[in-house]
């Protein structure tokens, strides 16, 4: 048995029953592999194993952010008596990291909480903030380091690009409307690289993070749509013959 041709091209619900089952498993594998991104995407901004919907401030902490900001308001938070030490050297570091005002705001803290295992000797992780020479690039600098960026970029558009045109190709072969068919795959496909786009320029522009969201959401719906549309049609009755 094979698919018939019909004015509207080949139609996934007339294959034969051992492909619709190996496009269904592929389908729900595809749909796992999505949720489980969901969780990972919730676990690098929140550090727990528990899924939070993500806020605009996690995401300008990782995308726009210093490395000394964003240490200092997550991981290295709890190494301060009270939430308020950190302020002094958020503002220090948004402020352009200036030498002047180092040793009156921000040594003081680095000496308090930090250097017994960054300074001197001890230098956990690599990480020497004995000195503002020590400590500036690390206030400088915005976002995630280039190569982290590059390789994520990297494997999001030659892995998620695949997945959109597989859904892309599966849902043309589907029986909705043209509108839907095309629509979707291009939703997806402009969200995708407004979200990844957004991850370079929130370095240098703060508001692009808005672009993370909405294309991250974006792109997740585009393709959970096609996905579900593409499983919902190829099961659905055809129409009867008429006689």
């Amino acid at each position: 048995m094979r698919m018939e041709s019909t004015k509207h091209g080949w139609q996934l619900h007339r294959a034969p029953l051992g492909l619709k089952l190996s496009i269904s498993l592929l389908v729900v594998t595809l749909s796992a592999g999505l949720l489980a991104s969901q969780f990972l995407v919730s676990q690098s901004l929140h550090g727990s194993d528990h899924w939070t919907w993500p806020s605009m401030e996690q995401l300008r902490l990782k995308y726009a952010a210093s490395p000394l900001e964003r240490a200092i308001l997550t991981q290295m938070a709890q190494y301060l008596d009270k939430p308020t030490e950190a302020a002094p050297v958020v503002a220090w570091s948004q402020a352009g990291g200036e030498r002047s005002t180092y040793y009156e705001h921000v040594a003081p803290v680095l000496d308090r909480r930090c250097l017994r295992c960054h300074g001197g000797e001890s230098t956990r992780g690599d990480v020497d903030l004995s000195t503002w020479g020590d400590l500036a690039p690390l206030a400088l600098s915005r976002g995630p380091a280039w190569g982290d960026l590059l390789r994520n970029t990297h494997l999001h558009l030659f892995g998620i690009s695949l997945l959109l045109f597989l859904a892309g190709v599966l849902l043309w072969c589907s029986r909705w409307s043209r509108w839907l068919q095309l629509g979707l795959p291009l939703l997806a496909f402009v969200a995708l690289l407004a979200d990844i786009g957004g991850w370079w320029l929130s370095r240098h522009f703060e508001p692009a993070i808005y672009l993370v969201m909405s294309g991250g959401l974006l792109m997740t719906a585009g393709l959970t749509a096609c996905l579900v549309l593409v499983l919902f049609d190829m099961w659905r009755p055809g129409p009867k013959s008429s006689a």
